[in-house]
């Protein structure tokens, strides 16, 4: 697995693009920043096929919009993220799995 540390270009923030070796999955965490988000991606010929936040404040969430206009990816979040994140297409639960080419990832509720 290839893993991308971010740097916001509009805020302090960072955020993280998990990718399978082949660029054949990716999954995109809190993006603050689409255009440094989705250059990332373009550079390194990533499928994106997950855009998931971990919670629905403004720092993490301000490139959903634009990323998934780009690429069509679905939104995902924890349930009790529903009135901050209005554009998520499937709510989360703890013990979910996303697969990342030969990685499984499993959601871990912290609140």
């Amino acid at each position: 697995m290839r893993i991308h540390v971010i740097q916001s270009r509009i805020s302090d923030n960072y955020f993280y693009l998990l990718a399978a070796e082949d660029g054949s999955d990716g999954l995109l965490i809190d993006p603050h920043d689409a255009q440094s988000a989705l250059e990332v991606i373009d550079r390194e010929g990533i499928t994106l096929r997950y855009l998931v936040n971990t919670h629905g404040h403004p720092d993490h969430i301000g490139g959903n919009t634009r990323i998934t206009e780009v690429t069509g990816v679905p939104v995902y979040a924890h349930p009790e993220a529903r009135p901050s994140i209005p554009t998520v297409d499937q709510y989360v639960r703890d013990g979910d799995r996303f697969r990342v080419g030969e990685t499984v990832l499993e959601v871990l509720d912290s609140p």
